[in-house]
């Protein structure tokens, strides 16, 4: 019973990390594209 409750509170943490992760990368590549999108349109009206 322990042993059964500690693997899935490991298994629920570790999908969390990923969610979290997922999560991360997804702020990242928004601001990475606002970041280039910023440039071209200051490239475009310089």
């Amino acid at each position: 019973m322990h042993k059964n409750n500690s693997s899935n509170r490991n298994i629920w943490s570790n999908g969390r990390i990923r969610l979290d992760h997922i999560s991360l990368l997804l702020l990242l590549s928004q601001l990475s594209k606002n970041f280039f999108v910023n440039n071209i349109v200051r490239a475009v009206w310089s």
